[in-house]
């Protein structure tokens, strides 16, 4: 089905979207406490 597929594709593009987004808030993070990593 097509619309299936196209909601399994949206719904993979989001949650790389939250990854990346968690990923770049934790460096920022990191840059600004200073602290060594404890979010892996």
């Amino acid at each position: 089905m097509t619309w299936n597929k196209t909601l399994k594709l949206s719904f993979v593009f989001i949650l790389i979207g939250i990854f990346s987004n968690a990923a770049f808030s934790a460096k920022a993070l990191e840059g600004y406490v200073g602290e060594d990593r404890t979010i892996i």
